[in-house]
């Protein structure tokens, strides 16, 4: 019994701009905004739940008994009662409601190049990168029962044997085993990013006469959110019980009265439970300044005014491990061939290398 429920809901808006450029009242010579460079990347990702089970074969015990009441006679009444209840019982069970809302911003700048008349105004920018990652694998199972489960094996046998007179002989031999795996999964993750990345909110203002410049660039945001939540591991070995079972009642006679009786219960449980609620929420921002060069008055050969920024670099990591539950019995924790339990995640396809130094 193996079961899912998911509830997903992804939000995302991305926008990437390489400002919001104006060129203003120009009259005479040069007025240049430059801009380039605006880059967005989102990735989501949510695996969710998964279940896995391997029963290899936990139920070959072939319940050999052996039983002998033997020879009998005079007043005799007799019985033998077998029983072996065998029972592998496993439950899986995954609930994840999963939120992501996520609103990731570049922009190059608000650019404005004032209200100009003569020689240089300047507006040179580029570079806004905002990267966001989130990674949900939330629930995960994987129960391996193996071997053979409890039961009678090969070996058990019970006598009673001569009998006799006045006999009133029984052998009961009750054997309930039970291997049970319940494993249990809930979790609710609401992840919530917000990064902007913006080069500055440039305005070259009134100028007049020659050079006002704004030189701006590089603004770097990156997010990164990992939740791995809740994962239950379960391993049996499985043996037969009651192996080499031997009981005797030997030469009985006269007024008899034997009796056999073995039970043996036994139950394997593995039960594990998780719950997580995982809340992140994350806002990243990355602005080189609120540039401004003023009431600029300018003469030829002035020079001033000049703002030059750059370099804002927002780096934003949140990882969850949450709940993790292992059990195992008989040395046993390996996994079958194909069965998967790796919640590592790569960024390097998403990152790569965007902020190595020089990009």
């Amino acid at each position: 019994d193996q079961t899912n429920t998911a509830n997903v809901s992804n939000t995302v808006k991305s926008e990437a701009s390489t400002g919001g450029n104006n060129a203003d009242f120009n009259t005479g010579g040069s007025t240049v905004i430059k801009t380039g460079d605006a880059t967005n990347v989102v990735d989501v990702e949510n695996k969710i739940n998964s279940n896995k089970a391997v029963i290899e074969d936990c139920g070959d015990c072939d319940g050999t008994a052996n039983i002998d009441i033997k020879d009998n006679g005079a007043f005799s009444l007799n019985q033998a009662e077998v029983v072996s209840n065998k029972e592998n019982v496993l439950v899986q069970d995954n609930d994840a409601n999963v939120n992501n809302y996520v609103k990731a911003e570049s922009e190059t700048g608000d650019n404005s190049a004032g209200y100009g008349t003569n020689g240089d105004s300047a507006i040179i920018t580029g570079d806004a990168k905002t990267i966001v990652g989130v990674d949900n694998n939330v629930n995960k199972n994987t129960a391996v029962i193996a071997g053979s489960e409890a039961g009678i094996g090969d070996g058990s046998s019970a006598k009673i044997v001569g009998n006799g007179a006045f006999s009133l002989n029984g052998i009961g031999i009750e054997n309930n085993s039970a291997v049970v795996i319940a494993q249990e999964n809930d979790a609710y993750i609401k992840n919530k990013v917000k990064a902007d990345a913006e080069t500055g909110e440039n305005a070259i203002d009134f100028t007049t006469g020659g050079e006002a410049v704004i030189v701006t660039g590089d603004a770097k945001t990156k997010v990164i959110v990992e939740n791995d939540v809740n994962f239950n591991i379960a391993s049996v070995d499985c043996d037969c019980l009651l192996e080499d079972f031997d009981v005797k009642i030997g030469g009985n006679g006269a007024d008899s009265f034997n009796g056999v009786e073995a039970a043996n219960n036994s139950a394997l449980e593995v039960l594990a439970a998780n719950n997580a609620d995982l809340y992140n929420k994350t806002n990243a921002d990355a602005e080189t300044g609120e540039n401004g060069a003023g009431y600029n008055v300018g003469y030829e050969g002035s020079g001033d005014p000049t703002i030059v920024t750059g370099d804002a670099v927002s780096v934003t990591e949140v990882s969850n491990n949450a709940n993790t539950n292992v059990a195992e019995q008989g040395g046993l924790l390996g996994f079958p061939e194909g069965v998967d339990f790796s919640f590592e995640f790569d960024f390097s396809s998403l990152f790569g290398g965007l902020f190595e130094s020089g990009n």
